[in-house]
């Protein structure tokens, strides 16, 4: 069962308790619910600049409308308003090698536009310059997959952060700063300068330094 975070969040916390007992009849009522997952996001997207919040993690309807109930008769631990209005900086951390596992961005694949269209800018780069599909990696099981090469995992493994970077600036998330390690500070820096590929020299793969103008 999936496991997901359930937030809400208002101006005062008047409109706070009228927003979660608003969530509470609507979930009880059980009529016109979209599946979780896009009730969960319409949810949050809707918290951008409240200071008057409340974050759950549920995993389903039923659980949802018991954490809604509890927290409308004062049972649920609050953090003062004055502590969550204040953002802390996010910082983006590029990875290097050794972070892959089997089955990495299928999910996004099938379902983020944003994802999906990033990867497959990154793909057709990544066809030019070292005649192999990044896509088609993503989507072979172990005994076909050549992931265990060097110069097959480390473009996949760029391509896939960029995705990933795509996605999150499309969900309006932008770091305020990045960090990498290993082939992960290359992608680092190319965010920071905006300004295009690194050179490439001999001992960067091409397939990276052609992808990373999808950084920005």
């Amino acid at each position: 069962m999936d496991t997901r975070l359930f937030a809400v969040a208002a101006d005062t916390e008047d409109g706070l308790a009228e927003l979660l007992r608003t969530h509470l009849d609507r979930v009880r009522a059980r009529a016109g619910l979209p599946a979780l997952a896009w009730y969960w996001h319409d949810a949050v997207v809707r918290t951008a600049g409240a200071g008057h919040r409340l974050t759950f993690v549920v995993d389903s309807y039923a659980d949802l409308a018991e954490q809604l109930a509890a927290a409308l008769a004062g049972e649920t631990d609050r953090i003062p308003p004055d502590v969550t209005a204040r953002r802390p900086g996010l910082v983006f951390v590029f990875a290097g090698q050794g972070a892959q596992w089997y089955g990495m961005g299928r999910e996004l694949l099938a379902a983020e536009p944003a994802f999906r269209e990033a990867l497959l800018r990154c793909d057709q780069e990544v066809r030019r310059f070292a005649e192999f599909s990044v896509v088609e990696q993503l989507g072979l099981d172990p005994p076909a997959s050549r992931m265990d090469e060097i110069d097959v995992l480390q473009p996949t493994m760029v391509s896939l952060q960029i995705a990933l970077t795509a996605l999150w600036r499309s969900w309006g998330i932008v770091p305020d700063a990045v960090v990498g390690h290993s082939m992960g500070g290359d992608r680092g820096r190319a965010y920071r300068r905006r300004a295009g590929p690194p050179r490439c020299d001999n001992d960067r793969l091409p397939a990276q330094c052609a992808a990373a103008p999808d950084l920005r």
